[in-house]
């Protein structure tokens, strides 16, 4: 395959353990790549994709130790400019101390004395009598403000719900362009997309059967599903709680499954960002950890086309066992 001529021997050692192939420390280049060609679960879109994410992690690191370099260099330079002895600063400082005394002894010498107070207390007391009172502009309420006011922002009492809502319509593939992270589902590897809009995470078609051959238990649940025309109706689903793995990060989240959906994909809602510490940089199609902004991960690549990718997505998917799309 053209994409893997050129690649370093270490990129592709880190492709083979990723992909789960056994490699010695003695294997060659070309034996590397056999391996990866010949293996029974290649699939060349994905592998070249994680390729590109491999590499580009490696120059991010190098680059990344560059700079500590150059930082270490100039910090250490500013420490021994510091470190030196200045005549012209001690200098600097005895001409100043001169000055401010001689300056110090002709203010004391032109002093003046401060002039009278006026007492304006009846004034402020006249002006304060004629302001009207203070008033909700929302209510009239008197002695309160809009923002203060006890009966402007008082919570609406609300009876709790049986159930909660979903926007089914966001678990299908659309033609817009989704922020997909590659990571493990209770081992499982593939791909999802975290979506920021999302009100609950949802297992895809794809994963929900991966995780039930997987032995995974799931609860019963019930919902109110909301379709994109604004029908409602009341679905029973799934409830579980998985582990999920991102670049060598844990946690647990709750993943909902719809039985009766065909064909929707696994999407991650806001509190998988939250929990992980994802941000999200759309404009550039790349993502990155708050606490390491400088290591940027590219987003997995996702079907445009609802009807003949997505079903050549999941014929993939059955076929790998390891792989969940999205």
């Amino acid at each position: 395959m053209s994409y893997l001529a050129g690649v370093k021997k270490e990129d592709l050692r880190s492709l083979c353990e990723d992909l789960g192939l056994t490699i010695t420390s003695k294997t060659s280049v070309l034996n590397l790549k056999n391996l990866i060609i010949n293996d029974t679960k290649y699939d060349e879109v994905f592998t070249r994709e994680h390729l590109k994410g491999i590499i580009q992690h490696r120059k991010s690191d190098y680059e990344q130790k560059l700079r500590e370099i150059e930082s270490e260099r100039a910090f250490e330079l500013e420490k021994l400019r510091l470190s030196q002895p200045q005549q012209s600063a001690t200098t600097h400082s005895l001409m100043t101390a001169e000055h401010e005394n001689t300056v110090s002894s002709r203010n004391q010498q032109f002093s003046r004395k401060p002039f009278p107070r006026i007492n304006n207390r009846d004034y402020a007391t006249k002006q304060q009598e004629d302001r009207p009172p203070v008033k909700c502009y929302g209510c009239g309420t008197s002695g309160f403000i809009r923002t203060k006011c006890p009966n402007c922002t008082a919570e609406p009492k609300t009876e709790s719900s049986r159930f909660e809502f979903l926007e089914a319509s966001s678990c299908f593939v659309t033609t817009a362009s989704v922020s997909t992270v590659y990571l493990r589902i209770n081992g499982i590897f593939g791909k999802a997309c975290a979506d920021t809009g999302s009100s609950h995470s949802i297992a895809g078609e794809t994963l929900y059967t991966l995780l039930k051959d997987e032995g995974t238990k799931f609860r019963n649940g019930t919902m109110c599903i909301s379709l994109a025309d604004g029908q409602r109706s009341t679905e029973d689903v799934f409830i579980t709680t998985v582990t999920l793995e991102i670049e060598g990060r844990k946690f647990d989240q709750e993943l909902i499954a719809l039985p009766n959906a065909k064909r929707n994909r696994t999407l991650l809602r806001i509190d998988f960002l939250k929990k992980s510490g994802i941000m999200l940089d759309l404009r550039n199609k790349q993502w990155f950890f708050a606490d390491m902004p400088q290591k940027q991960f590219a987003f997995g690549e996702h079907a445009n086309n609802q009807h003949p990718v997505d079903n050549l997505d999941v014929n993939l998917c059955t076929l790998l066992k390891k792989k969940v799309d999205v």
